[in-house]
C-alpha cells in the first residue's frame, strides 16, 4: 500500500514452474470437426504459450503467441473422446486449441490451473 495516497498494489502472481512441452491435436477429429488433415500445436514454455494452426496444404501458418501475463482465465471442455482448451486473454481475442487427447488436455489444463494459485 503507498503511504502517499493509499493505493493498494497486487502482489505479483509467482511463475509456474514446469518443464516446457508441446502438445499436438489428434488427425481423426481434426478432419471430423475441422475438415483438414493438418493439425494444430500448442507449445507452452516458461515465457508464453504458443498456438500453431497450419494453413491450407500448410503453404501458411498462424503462431498466436500470448505470453503468460496476457492469460486472463481458460475454459477446458471435456467431450467423450477429446477434449478443448479456450485461452481467454487481456486484449486479444481468445484462443482455442480443439482434438486433444484426454491426457494432453488434462496436462494442459493442469498448467493453466496452477497460474491461478
Amino acid at each position: 500500500m503507498c503511504r502517499w495516497c493509499g493505493h493498494r498494489y497486487e502482489t505479483p502472481r509467482g511463475r509456474v514452474e514446469f518443464e516446457p512441452f508441446a502438445v499436438t491435436a489428434q488427425l481423426l477429429p481434426t478432419v471430423l470437426q475441422r475438415g483438414r488433415f493438418l493439425c494444430q500445436t500448442i507449445r507452452l514454455t516458461q515465457e508464453k504459450i504458443i498456438i500453431s494452426t497450419p494453413g491450407v496444404f500448410n503453404l501458411s501458418r498462424q503462431d498466436e503467441e500470448i505470453p503468460w501475463r496476457k492469460v486472463a482465465g481458460f475454459d477446458y471442455r471435456s467431450g467423450i473422446f477429446w477434449d478443448q482448451v479456450t485461452i481467454e486473454t487481456r486484449g486479444q481475442s481468445a484462443s482455442k486449441m480443439a482434438c486433444l487427447t484426454k491426457s494432453d488436455g488434462s496436462r494442459i489444463r493442469q498448467v493453466l490451473q496452477d497460474l491461478e494459485t
